[in-house]
């Protein structure tokens, strides 16, 4: 249970109209105060939803103004009087595998009725960004990195080790900073893992791959319903980033592209919503009493 951080003056989550204020409980929900209590023992008579998901779900100037705390203004004005509550179970950064951990280690205890995961953009747009292997987090090649480093620098030969604490040899190595402009007009090249865009553009099965591992985590929260007892709905997100006009040009200023670089990052990450939203069709086939929703395009 925290405050995460209040600002001072206008912020521009806000839209410089305001302050923004963040709060936790003591399971890492995003609340709309602090000392803010959801009961773990379900009220008699309550509708209790949870979502779940990345930044999309978590952030907002304010509990009400993100996407639970809207929610829950549109349930409670349609059924004024009725005991509703909506947990706001977002997590920045996170991809949908993690969604499925926090859901069985931390959101069931809370009995929800209805668990809506809303999910699609970080787990599609991290092949060609930071981590091509399905189903691994951002900072998952971090903790590698940082592992093999102490490794190294453990297991190395002894002029290895003197080297590594040099100063000058120190300075020298970081006077090239990771992820330059030259190394961004090869195609928004991030991650030690991650694939260039013209690599998902010429190989359909991978992205096919990819986006089928995806949805395994879907699969699994629709599994887990019999057990906890919710009505699953899954919802793929809609991006800003597949509107190719603005986009390209965003990320061409942004990363200092050429255009036709930019063309080329937004055509590969549009192909794994397409494929995206066709697997997501293919489910709504497969499980018709399951509320399964594509937004790709909207």
């Amino acid at each position: 249970e925290n405050v995460s951080y209040v600002t001072p003056t206008t912020y521009d989550m806000s839209h410089h109209q305001r302050g923004v204020a963040h709060y936790t409980n003591e399971d890492g929900f995003r609340v709309p105060a602090p000392g803010y209590r959801i009961a773990r023992t379900h009220p008699p008579g309550q509708l209790r939803i949870a979502v779940l998901g990345g930044s999309a779900v978590q952030m907002g100037s304010t509990w009400e103004d993100t996407l639970p705390g809207s929610l829950r203004a549109v349930l409670r004005k349609a059924e004024p009087g009725r005991d509703i509550e909506v947990i706001n179970g977002g997590i920045v950064s996170a991809i949908s595998r993690q969604s499925v951990a926090e859901l069985v280690f931390t959101v069931s205890p809370y009995q929800p009725d209805v668990v809506i995961v809303y999910d699609g953009y970080n787990d599609l747009f991290l092949p060609i960004t930071y981590e091509s292997r399905p189903n691994y987090p951002y900072n998952f090649q971090t903790v590698e990195d940082a592992w093999n480093a102490w490794r190294d620098e453990r297991q190395g030969s002894l002029w290895r080790l003197m080297l590594s604490r040099s100063y000058v040899f120190n300075l020298l190595s970081r006077a090239a900073p990771a992820n330059t402009a030259a190394q961004a007009a090869e195609g928004f090249y991030m991650g030690a893992n991650a694939l260039r865009p013209q690599q998902a553009i010429d190989n359909p099965a991978l992205v096919k791959e990819h986006v089928a591992r995806y949805l395994d985590n879907w699969r699994t929260v629709i599994a887990l319903a019999a057990a906890y007892h919710y009505r699953p709905v899954c919802v793929l997100q809609p991006t800003a980033g597949l509107d190719r006009a603005w986009a390209s040009a965003y990320i061409a200023h942004g990363f200092a592209m050429r255009k036709e670089d930019a063309d080329r990052w937004v055509a590969a990450f549009a192909l794994f919503y397409q494929e995206a939203d066709r697997q997501v069709r293919a489910l709504q086939a497969q499980y018709p009493d399951v509320h399964i929703v594509s937004m790709a395009g909207q």
